[in-house]
This record gives structure tokens, sequence and C-alpha cells, in this order.
């Protein structure tokens, strides 16, 4: 919802820092697959996952701190490996 709230600023904005969920727990949160599809939609692209937290009741992956790009962007550029 905060980024759907946000549309209009986007644009303007070259790196994001978002906590999805692989497995949601709060009513109606969005997983990872709908904030991705969210985010490719306007032009970015995951560039670097940033912390895990696995649910402890399992040791499941649950959440995730993810670095989004715009697609086109200087970081990456770089295709070498090396």
């Amino acid at each position: 919802m905060v980024l759907q709230g946000m549309t209009n600023a986007i644009p303007a904005i070259d790196f994001f820092i978002l906590e999805v969920s692989t497995i949601p727990t709060l009513v109606d949160a969005p997983d990872f697959a709908e904030v991705n599809a969210f985010m490719q939609d306007r032009g970015f692209v995951v560039y670097d996952i940033l912390s895990l937290l696995r649910r402890p009741l399992d040791g499941a992956l649950a959440q995730m701190d993810v670095g989004y790009v715009r697609r086109n962007s200087v970081l990456r550029r770089d295709k070498r490996w090396g």
C-alpha cells in the first residue's frame, strides 16, 4: 500500500530498500512475488539481497530486505565477473 500511494514519487527515486515477505504474516500483505512484479512494472529490478530473516518455527525464509535499482542503472552496467 505504501508503494501504491507513492506512485507519483517513484520516478524521482533511484534505489529502494524494501522489506518483503516470502511468508506474509499480516492480513492482505503482499508477498515477494507481488512486490517484485510491482517494481518490475515500474522499471526496477533486484540489485541485492541485503538481509534475510528466517521463521523461528521451522527456519523457513520469511522476510528479506531487497535492494531495487532501475533496470538501466549505472550500478548494473559493468557485466564483468572478476
